[in-house]
């Protein structure tokens, strides 16, 4: 004889995707898979926002090699954009009010794109180690001269003129200072290598250097790969540790080792936000570095790595970008094959709990080749992307859109949430699990959740036992009574609220999971859900 009816209900969603084999490892708010869809730190899940592309003209016809996104406040807020090197064609730096781009027509000779320092109203350019710097103020691009011990050609000697910078991969302002790492320094016009030397700049004179001024951090690995400013100290990363240099002047200035065997891949890798420096290391994953130590953040997502699912042969395609208060850590990755471009994007929300773990992709199939969040003159703020394929960079945050648009066509994407598994409380005894109910949104139009029912621990594709569809009816609308004339007023906005929805039995099962698929170009979002089950009788 079955037991009484029992009941499991979940409302918190906000442990996120946890990719751990065992499922046994699971928290009670994790899910095993989930794509496009978000978590509300108030409860439910919902599909994430349409992705859409601000530039209505191609930003480039050709070498579309895109590395990062910068936001540059100077005489009027701009983005710029930078494409890398590839092959034997230099990659370009590109500025947008917050539409369409104008090239800067500056050459870049750095594969993972240009490196830009804010410094007032002009942004200095870092292209390369072999190349000189650039410097915008938004009206004219100046080539600033290499800096050497002789002054020849474009090449100036250190010390009080003003109107030189050395060559390098990375720049960024600290300290009132403009810094540089990674260089190239000229006697007469013979040119040194020093990838493990980072310069600094005279005091608020970026243009202005003292010979004597450099340290060369030799330990932890060969050439810095980043550079970071954050609570008073300059984070300078290699691949596989990371300093901070700490103090405000030539005589004070000191080095001090906060990490080892971990460090940034790329200077692409590196992102900055006001709770800390968030920094991707190859092959362990995503670190967090909040002023006094390095904390772990990647490992819910770690068996991507371990199982070997990022490409290690195109680590210069990852990225991580700070957008609208999330990390996104664009990887190579791939479950089914090997690719060498950003195919997802891993996303942190760090403000729900202690933070949760999302995937998304374009509708294409990608994920991004950098991002931020920037303010347009008119105060409207975006979070934008660059589309690693598409010469594109598009607002993600815009709920009001329920699909992708990058060239002009709109193209539906894929979202689902799937259920860790559920056995009341003991997997040895079968169940027969009853008709669930489910809290929806409510939506404008009609549209259909899909549901696959898995049993006992076997979740392979394909291997779902039941499937039922949720009808989502179109919510109401109304006018005001008293004030509203039929014929002549418009009809109100619908409502948004939640409904409840009663799906199909689960059958008898010692477990359950439940997947929810929502409907291709049309958002959706789940409250809550209850499982109803019978516990049968435990036989010997």
């Amino acid at each position: 004889m079955a037991g009484q009816l029992e009941l499991f209900r979940q409302d918190d969603f906000t442990g996120g995707l946890n990719l751990r084999a065992d499922q046994f490892q699971l928290g009670e708010n994790e899910s095993p898979s989930m794509l496009n869809v978000d978590v509300d730190p108030r409860g439910g899940v919902f599909s994430r926002a349409g992705f859409r592309n601000i530039n209505s003209s191609v930003i480039l016809s050709s070498n579309w090699k895109p590395k990062n996104l910068f936001s540059f406040y100077g005489t009027a807020p701009r983005i710029l954009v930078s494409t890398g090197k590839f092959s034997s064609t230099n990659g370009t730096v590109l500025h947008s009010s917050g539409g369409n781009f104008t090239n800067l027509s500056i050459a870049v000779t750095n594969t993972e794109g240009a490196d830009f320092a804010a410094w007032g109203k002009i942004v200095y350019i870092a292209k390369g180690v072999d190349s000189q710097f650039s410097s915008w103020d938004q009206t004219t691009v100046t080539t600033v001269n290499a800096s050497g011990t002789a002054t020849t050609g474009a090449y100036t000697a250190w010390g009080a003129n003003s109107d030189h910078i050395p060559q390098a991969n990375l720049t960024i302002t600290h300290a009132g200072k403009l810094w540089v790492a990674n260089t190239q320094e000229f006697t007469n016009t013979t040119g040194a290598m020093f990838p493990n030397r980072i310069r600094w700049s005279d005091e608020n004179a970026p243009t202005r250097w003292t010979q004597t001024n450099y340290i060369d951090i030799n330990d932890g690995g060969e050439g810095i790969t980043a550079l970071a400013s954050y609570g008073g100290a300059l984070l300078v990363f290699k691949e596989t540790s990371v300093y901070a240099i700490l103090g405000y002047n030539s005589d004070t200035f000191q080095v001090v080792e906060i990490a080892k065997k971990v460090g940034a891949t790329n200077k692409n890798s590196v992102a900055v936000t006001e709770f800390g420096v968030f920094f991707f290391s190859y092959p362990e994953g995503l670190f967090f570095y909040n002023g006094t130590s390095v904390d772990d953040v990647f490992k819910q997502v770690r068996p991507i790595m371990q199982k070997r699912k990022v490409n290690p042969a195109a680590i210069d395609a990852i990225s991580v970008a700070y957008i609208n208060r999330r990390v996104y850590v664009s990887l190579p990755y791939s479950e089914e094959s090997t690719v060498s471009y950003p195919s997802a994007a891993f996303c942190l929300d760090i403000t729900v709990g202690s933070g949760y773990w999302t995937m998304h992709q374009t509708a294409d199939g990608y994920g991004f080749s950098g991002g931020c969040s920037f303010v347009q003159s008119d105060g409207v703020q975006r979070h934008l992307m660059v589309h690693p394929i598409i010469a594109c960079v598009a607002d993600v945050s815009d709920e009001s859109f329920e699909k992708d648009n990058f060239g002009g066509s709109d193209l539906n994407f894929a979202s689902y949430y799937r259920t860790r598994w559920i056995d009341g409380g003991n997997y040895g005894v079968k169940k027969m699990f009853r008709r669930p109910e489910f809290v929806l949104k409510q939506e404008q139009t009609e549209r259909t959740i899909t549901v696959d029912v898995y049993h006992d621990f076997e979740e392979l594709p394909g291997t779902a036992q039941r499937n039922f569809d949720l009808l989502i009816p179109a919510s109401g609308t109304g006018m005001i009574w008293n004030t509203s004339l039929w014929g002549f007023a418009n009809w109100g906005s619908a409502n948004d609220g939640a409904f409840m929805k009663t799906g199909s039995n689960l059958g008898l099962a010692k477990c359950v999971q439940l997947e929810l698929t929502g409907p291709t170009g049309a958002s959706w979002g789940m409250n809550s859900f209850l499982i109803k089950y019978n516990p049968r009788r435990v036989k010997g």
